[in-house]
């Protein structure tokens, strides 16, 4: 997890609904667009580093996409290098 994406999920938790506003906001913010923000949300859910920084964000972003209906997500990994 870079500082980049520590500002992707501070920026989500303190921007929890998702509304035209945010969306406006992502793309001045990030020069993300809605579908792309989503896109790396979901793979930072899935990074220990991410989980262990911002657990609450990862958890409501998760039980959100599965209330949702999006894909089921796979287990957390590591970004640390296997030895």
């Amino acid at each position: 997890m870079n500082g980049a994406d520590r500002l992707l999920l501070d920026f989500e938790s303190t921007h929890p609904r998702n509304d035209r506003s945010k969306e406006a906001a992502i793309r001045d913010t990030f020069g993300y667009s809605w579908v792309r923000y989503q896109q790396r949300l979901m793979q930072l859910t899935r990074d220990r580093d991410a989980v262990a920084a911002c657990p609450m964000v990862c958890a409501r972003v998760v039980r959100i996409s599965r209330r949702n209906g999006l894909r089921q997500m796979p287990e957390i990994r590591s970004t640390a290098p296997r030895t």
